[in-house]
């Protein structure tokens, strides 16, 4: 399938491209368990930091969202409860 037919199937089922982005980051990178609702609302926020930022690259906040599971043993409702700048200056760490 070429880049401009999957392009018209998005754009068809009205698939949103930064969604598609950030959901296939976090599937490849979150190594912890989650459940359908945790990553839905992990997706989100990422979704939200990556709006408000100037310069971050998904995949440094997505980076930045595993690693505070993994490494530093955040909850996913300690996660989610990070405000929006908060999570953005952690994750320009991962730039």
């Amino acid at each position: 399938m070429t880049f401009t037919e999957q392009l018209k199937i998005a754009n068809d089922n009205n698939l949103s491209i930064l969604d598609l982005e950030i959901a296939n980051e976090c599937d490849c990178v979150f190594d912890f368990d989650y459940t359908d609702d945790d990553f839905e609302a992990l997706c989100g926020v990422i979704r939200t930091a990556y709006l408000k930022a100037e310069e971050m690259t998904i995949i440094a906040l997505v980076q930045c969202v595993s690693d505070l599971i993994t490494d530093e043993n955040y909850t996913v409702q300690q996660v989610l409860d990070i405000t929006t700048w908060d999570l953005i200056e952690k994750a320009s760490w991962y730039c």
